[in-house]
């Protein structure tokens, strides 16, 4: 039997990124962009399939806030120089440009 504390358990990458890119966004400066909103875009951009179109289309609408745009590639860029998983990045970067571009909302309906 094991005597001491347990182990503390791995957090998923995508956890992580989540935690890492949130604390960023909430830091910077959008005052167009209520603190809750971008909890719920950081979600989007890590996990986008966990979302429906029309959550998208609240979030985003046919584009993306250029305040918001750029805090979130600096946030990525900052989550590049800290080892955070370069897959989760990756997908996190091209739903930042989906949103960016205005087809977000498309693609995640055709998804459906």
């Amino acid at each position: 039997p094991r005597v001491g504390p347990a182990a503390a358990p791995v957090a998923a990458p995508e956890e992580v990124a989540r935690t890492f890119l949130a604390s960023r966004l909430a830091a910077a400066a959008t005052p167009r962009t209520p603190r809750t909103r971008k909890e719920a875009f950081v979600d989007l951009l890590v996990d986008p399939e966990l979302h429906t179109y029309r959550q998208a289309r609240a979030l985003v609408g046919d584009g993306l806030d250029e305040d918001l745009y750029a805090a979130a590639r600096g946030a990525l860029a900052a989550a590049q120089t800290q080892g955070l998983d370069a897959r989760v990045l990756r997908r996190c970067e091209g739903v930042l440009a989906s949103a960016r571009a205005g087809t977000l909302v498309d693609e995640l309906r055709e998804g459906e």
